[in-house]
């Protein structure tokens, strides 16, 4: 027995009540015709995997006691996290969401089990395809791979924020509270320059400075930038973007702070930038070419004793808005995994989720604002 029988998956997703069974999460398992869940092993399927307990039988390890539905950002939490996320801490997780969550129909549960059964088929056919250079299609992608693809990343990205802290980065800029992001296409990581490159350093306007236009930009040795001063990029920027040569987006909005004393950064407004970008960025990779999964990793930098606020509200003194001081300079956020570029800012801020989240934590809150109960963003531009 290599995987779940076909009996054993529907009780799994009859007794889901159609949502991630990580406590709070309002992920759906099914969006559509697209499944959203992933099923998870508690104790790992193979000797590679988490929580791998040798002395069970194959029937057990995908029996419906040792499964759980998960969205795939809890299911890489889980899996990231052993020593957290331990044997007993799952089983408590799956008996406490199945015992509150709705039964589902069986006809809903029927949908659900065809859809899966036809995303496994096309993952199949997926992994008959011959190698080709570059990274796995996302359908070969497993697990091991993924985290050591994630972990470059984090690291590509922790390198150039230090950088652009030492005012070392692609431009000079202003300062005063940063939010730093990188939108790294995991083929990226591998080449020196896209076959794409040359179509997307003709279109800089697919690339606008966050909350601007842009207004000038300039081809080098390093790849594409596009800065959002008016007088040039000769100048510091307020917000720049820089396209590497080999499909990497680095994205630099400075002067975030307000307030009377300059010391105040709105959470939500932070959170509305990178969702938003983020969709059109890899919108636009995609144009070229350029194709998913993609791995987004952001902070914010000079932002000590700031206070990052839980909310903005109109006419509103936003010194009366809550929200903590900040005792850190730098603070790098969880990444987020994106296996296909978003469709909409709805779908951005889904996908994102769990580096908004963490977002903010740091500012004291639980999970993101601007989410309703069924986990849809409801903030728009």
């Amino acid at each position: 027995m290599t995987s779940p029988s076909l009996p054993t998956i529907k009780k799994l997703f009859a007794k889901s009540g159609d949502r991630c069974a990580f406590p709070e999460c309002a992920v759906h398992v099914v969006e559509g015709n697209t499944i959203i869940a992933d099923i998870c092993h508690i104790r790992a399927a193979s000797a590679l995997g988490p929580r791998y307990d040798p002395t069970q039988s194959d029937a057990e390890r995908h029996a419906f006691d040792n499964l759980i539905l998960l969205c795939a950002n809890h299911h890489r939490i889980i899996d990231d996290d052993p020593e957290k996320y331990r044997v007993a801490a799952l089983i408590q997780m799956k008996r406490a969401h199945e015992a509150t969550a709705t039964t589902l129909a069986a006809d809903t549960v029927d949908r659900a089990v065809a859809l899966l059964v036809q995303k496994e088929t096309v993952n199949e056919a997926a992994n008959t395809v011959p190698a080709v250079a570059g990274p796995p299609a996302p359908a070969t992608i497993e697990a091991a791979q993924k985290q050591a693809l994630m972990a470059r990343a984090c690291a590509f990205h922790r390198d150039r924020l230090g950088l652009i802290v030492a005012n070392h980065g692609a431009v000079a800029d202003l300062g005063d509270g940063r939010l730093v992001f990188h939108v790294i296409p995991v083929v990226s990581l591998d080449i020196q320059q896209s076959p794409g490159f040359a179509e997307l350093s003709q279109n800089p306007r697919w690339f606008p400075p966050v909350a601007g236009a842009p207004r000038d930009s300039n081809i080098s040795f390093d790849g594409l930038l596009v800065g959002s001063n008016g007088e040039g990029l000769r100048q510091p920027q307020r917000a720049y973007t820089h396209i590497t040569r080999a499909g990497i987006v680095e994205v630099v909005a400075s002067s975030l702070a307000r307030g009377y004393d300059g010391n105040l950064i709105m959470l939500p407004q932070v959170q509305a930038m990178l969702i938003k970008y983020v969709a059109i960025y890899t919108n636009a990779l995609n144009k070229v070419g350029i194709a998913p999964p993609l791995v987004v990793c952001a902070s914010l930098s000079g932002v000590n004793n700031m206070r990052l606020l839980h909310d903005f509200i109109a006419n509103a003194i936003a010194e009366d808005i809550p929200g903590p001081r900040l005792n850190r300079s730098e603070y790098t956020f969880v990444e987020t995994w994106l296996d296909a570029a978003p469709r909409s800012i709805p779908d951005a801020a889904r996908r994102l989720k769990l580096t908004l989240d963490h977002m903010a934590n740091a500012a004291g809150l639980m999970t993101s604002p601007y989410f309703d109960e069924n986990g849809d963003y409801t903030l728009m531009p």
